[in-house]
């Protein structure tokens, strides 16, 4: 018996421009469309921009953006690509006032269900999140 759960997904490739994050919000609400909660959404996008901007940060080269999302429960996998091998560190010092930008991964260790980092075989790497209902 099928528990009526569906499952989505989507991919994009992101330009290295200012407008990278927003695309990715984009392709992220798009995919999620109205099914999640307001906050899930809220959450899973807050997340999303702090991966892309962080890979525009401390990258350079192409960057990709794939994510699955499954209803019921919801469950939300996004996995943002770049062509660094420098593996991504949670820095929890507090930062200075004047300093510009983001919480970066300290965000996405708070909120996300699970986060991690791989290297590929062919170079690159692949930082990602997961988020999940409840």
């Amino acid at each position: 018996m099928s528990d009526g759960a569906t499952t989505a997904t989507v991919a994009v490739h992101l330009e290295r421009s200012p407008l990278a994050a927003r695309t990715a919000r984009k392709a992220l609400m798009y995919l999620l469309g109205d099914g999640p909660s307001v906050a899930f959404v809220r959450d899973a996008i807050l997340l999303t921009s702090e991966l892309v901007s962080n890979a525009l940060m401390h990258t350079s080269g192409e960057l990709d953006l794939e994510a699955a999302y499954r209803s019921r429960p919801d469950r939300l996998l996004v996995e943002v690509s770049d062509e660094s091998t420098i593996m991504p560190a949670v820095v929890e010092a507090p930062r200075p006032p004047s300093r510009s930008g983001g919480l970066g991964l300290q965000l996405v260790e708070d909120v996300a269900s699970a986060w991690g980092a791989g290297v590929h075989a062919h170079g690159g790497k692949t930082v990602w999140f997961e988020m999940a209902a409840g």
